[in-house]
């Protein structure tokens, strides 16, 4: 049966490899913080971190709204002194 079988094939890796500022990444986030008196908080985060370099950037938000999108997006790129080509 071995002989038989077809060879197994590798799927091919497809990597996102880009110059110093070219590619950046920008996401919200949530974690849930159970406190010492039972009552769980839940934050949530915007993260923006460069491909090249892995800075990065996250900042607590009191929501996912699109002026909040905005806000942190503009924060986000002041840190990193400008913004990435894409």
């Amino acid at each position: 049966m071995k002989s038989l079988r077809p060879e197994p094939r590798k799927e091919p890796v497809v990597r996102l490899e880009g110059v110093a500022g070219e590619y950046a990444q920008f996401d919200f986030g949530e974690v849930r913080l159970e406190l010492e008196d039972g009552r769980e908080l839940r934050v949530q985060f915007f993260a923006g971190r460069l491909k090249y370099s892995r800075l990065m950037h996250v900042e607590v938000v009191p929501d996912q709204g699109s002026e909040t999108v905005v806000h942190s997006l503009i924060a986000c790129l002041v840190v990193f002194a400008g913004s990435p080509k894409e």
